[in-house]
Parts: C-alpha cells; structure tokens; sequence
C-alpha cells in the first residue's frame, strides 16, 4: 500500500512541478497576466470568496491559517517520528505528502491572488514614471507635508471614530471611489477584525490578506490614528493591488481629501513617517532639521505609536521581518520590506504632476 502510495505522490509531485514552471513562465507575461488574470480571471473568481463570506462575522482566514499551520506540523512530527524508527518507506511516504501540500498550498495562493504581483504596475496605469526624483522637489513635497499634518493635528476631534464607524467609512470610501476605475476589483469589499491579534502585533504586522480566503484583516489593537490608512492599504489588496508601496499609495490618494479630518490626519501622518524615514537615510542633518518643525502633538503620536511596538515586538518581530522580507523579494518586489517606503515616489510624481511639472 504505501508503495503504491509514494508512485501516485510522486506522479503528483512532478505535476506540480510542472505548475511551477508554468508559473515561472506566466510571471513574465506582465500584460497578459493585467488583461487576462488581473482583469479578467481575478475579479470573477474572488468574488464568489468574497461573496461567501462577506456575512461571516469572524474570520474564516485565521482559522484557515491555524488549520494549516497544525496539519503540517503534524506531518512534519510523523516524517520524524518515522526516520527515529527507520521506518524508510513509511519516512518516504509522509515527506512526500508534506511537500505535496506544501506546493498545493502555494498554487492555491498564485491562483487565488498571487498573479497580482506581475500585473501592470499603477505607475504605469496613471502615468507616474519618473525616471529621476530630485530632491529639492522631494523637500518641498515633505514641507507641505509637515505644514498639512500639523494643522489637521490641531482640528482633530480628541475622540476618534470606534472601529465599526472606521471600518463601514473606508468600506464606502474605496466602493464608491473611481481612482483606477476598471484597474480594482469591486463588490463585496469587507475588513475584518483579526482573531490573532495578540500574535500578528508580536509579529509587527498591522494588517493582512489572507489570500487563501481574499478576507481583509485589520490589527485592531494598533493606535486608532494608524487605523485608517491600514484599512484601505488592506483593501487595496483586496481589490488586486499586489505591491506595497501602491497600496500605500491608494490608501493616501483614497483618504488625502477625505471630509473626516481623522482620515486626512491619517493619510498625512502616514506620509509624513514615509518621508522622513527615507530622508534620514539621505541626510541625517536635513532629517533632524525637518523632524523640529513637527508640532508637538504630531510628535507625541509618532511616539505613542512606537512605544505600542516596542511593547508588542521583540525578537520574533526581527525574525518574522526576515522571512517577511525574503517572502516579497520571491513576489517581485527587490527592495523586500523596503518597498512600503516606495509609496513617497509615486506620491511625489503624482504631486508633480498635478503642478504640471
């Protein structure tokens, strides 16, 4: 029995690394994967995930995730167990089995929603390609910045919107929104709570998409004021946006002009940590000299946002950035975590561009 079962796990095994290579090869048809599976396959298929279990309450995702996560280690527990007791057909069988869905799971995941990574760039679609970002004009874009996040920090209600109002206003906002109409997935936008928020703040992680479920999930431990921009970077994804920096991107351009002041604060803040961040690694002096022109409520909120991290992290948040970042480089972004801070370029262009410049 278990030899004719390691003959059909290993016909299985070299389909599926058949599908790989298909996939190596797909992954280079950039227009083709925008007209057919971005445009095409994509917003059909995710909407019957959608559509499922837009009404679920919880996430289906976490416990997917869970699931998962128990069935291989109790198979990779067998495949030792079996190698102690020399057990070499038994050892052959389960490994086999182990790396069968190991594979399964990651075609599942290019079928479902990872294709997106080596779609049309949104550069491209709105007509952002900059070929050089001066940095005179990167400093006018941060004054602006910092001149626009200090005011909107002195009118914004002392009480925040709970996580239910937050949640209902961005899911409005990025359905009834026409930023790259035709380019985003619609129907069925939903975000939703994560049941493994303890765990994902250890991790760092302010929200993710599972692309097993296509489910939205927001970290709702994180400071209220970060919320915003995290949902509908969130539902950026959702919608088939598979680079960070675009999602960053979307969810500035989604909330910049927003009438709730909490979520124009949210965009600029969020802008503003971007810039800063790439400019200290630029010129430490200049850094310094635009961190003292924040007003002291700015300041008070990037620290109450880096004391929740400081408190929630530790050495398994460095470790799961490492695999984080090796996860992005597999997926077409070079630049690994890097490539969140990229959102200042596209930001910048389409500054310039609406000058005219």
């Amino acid at each position: 029995m278990k030899k004719r079962g390691i003959s059909f796990w290993s016909t299985v095994l070299a389909g599926q690394f058949l599908l790989l290579i298909l996939w190596d090869v797909l992954q280079v048809q950039t227009e083709w994967i925008e007209a057919q599976y971005a445009q095409g396959f994509f917003p059909r298929f995710s909407m019957l995930y959608k559509s499922a279990l837009y009404y679920l309450p919880f996430s289906a995702g976490d416990l997917i995730y869970v699931a998962v996560v128990v069935g291989l280690v109790m198979l990779a527990s067998k495949f030792c167990i079996a190698l102690f007791r020399k057990q070499l057909f038994r050892g052959v069988f389960i490994f086999l089995l182990l790396l069968n869905s190991v594979l399964a799971l990651y075609h599942i995941f290019a079928v479902n929603w990872g294709l997106n990574y080596y779609r049309v760039p949104v550069e491209r679609q709105l007509g952002l390609e900059r070929e050089q970002v001066y940095l005179a004009d990167y400093l006018q874009l941060l004054n602006s910045c910092i001149d626009t996040t200090n005011l909107l920090r002195t009118q914004r209600p002392t009480q925040a919107p709970t996580f239910k109002i937050m949640q209902a206003d961005m899911e409005a906002l990025v359905a009834e929104d026409t930023l790259l109409n035709g380019y985003l997935a619609q129907g069925n936008l939903r975000l939703k709570k994560s049941l493994l928020a303890p765990m994902i703040s250890a991790f760092g992680v302010s929200g993710y998409l599972n692309p097993f479920s296509l489910e939205a999930h927001v970290n709702q431990q994180v400071p209220p004021f970060t919320r915003p921009f995290t949902m509908v970077h969130e539902l950026a994804h959702q919608q088939g946006i598979g680079f960070e920096d675009e999602a960053n991107f979307i969810a500035f351009e989604k909330l910049k002009n927003h009438p709730n002041i909490h979520y124009r604060y949210a965009a600029n803040y969020q802008l503003l940590t971007y810039m800063l961040m790439e400019l200290r690694g630029i010129d430490n002096t200049l850094y310094q000299a635009y961190l003292a022109r924040l007003s002291q409520d700015v300041v008070a909120d990037m620290e109450e946002e880096q004391a929740f991290w400081k408190e929630k992290t530790g050495w398994i948040a460095q470790v799961t950035t490492i695999f984080y970042n090796s996860y992005l480089q597999h997926n077409n972004q070079a630049e690994g975590v890097a490539r969140y801070n990229r959102m200042t370029r596209l930001v910048l262009s389409s500054y310039l561009k609406e000058k005219g410049c």
